[in-house]
């Protein structure tokens, strides 16, 4: 099933290589803004399910053994990818001096779970999702120099660190749900 893993992510990581290539105004102008989100969407989700499926059903072929400690390392570097997620959520005073709180957060998520899983499909999954998240970042920053959004409301950075943090025990307690393994 590992083909299906990386079929998924060849599909996902390609459909979100459109938005950057010449070639999006035309998918706009051929099939309407609705038209290329709808298509966007159907795309990407048919990749994250193959994901999925591929990583659920991939046979386990260890690579490496990570030390027990890891998953403690893991769980710590999750906590500040989960603010990052809600910090790329909503309006706050963060990304005024953050410039990539999703793709900063997706790298973190690679990097968190690749010091914990050892097996081909992870390192596969979680390597990729790494690697892409590095590429976005360094061609979104060559678009032009950063410029901060407007201060906003101080209840708005409350209501971010809470979602974090709700985002954070939310994926602990559903982890063997999405992961297959138990957090506690």
């Amino acid at each position: 099933m590992l083909i299906y893993l990386v079929m998924g992510l060849l599909i996902f990581f390609a459909v979100h290589t459109v938005p950057a290539l010449d070639v999006k105004d035309s998918f706009v102008q051929k099939m309407g803004p609705l038209g290329y989100k709808g298509l966007f969407t159907l795309v990407t989700l048919a990749g994250f399910f193959l994901i999925i499926y591929g990583k659920a059903y991939s046979e386990f072929e260890p690579i490496w053994n990570p030390p027990a400690i890891n998953r403690y390392i893991t769980m710590s570097i999750m906590l500040f990818a989960d603010f990052l997620l809600a910090t790329s959520l909503i309006p706050n005073n963060f990304r005024r001096r953050i410039r990539h709180p999703m793709l900063i957060g997706v790298f973190l998520w690679g990097l968190a779970h690749l010091i914990s899983n050892g097996d081909l499909a992870s390192i596969l999954l979680f390597a990729s999702f790494l690697i892409f998240a590095i590429s976005k970042i360094r061609t979104q920053s060559k678009r032009g120099p950063f410029e901060p959004p407007e201060r906003v409301s101080v209840a708005l950075d409350i209501t971010t660190v809470l979602l974090g943090l709700t985002i954070y025990l939310a994926f602990i307690y559903f982890h063997r749900y999405i992961g297959g393994i138990s957090l506690f």
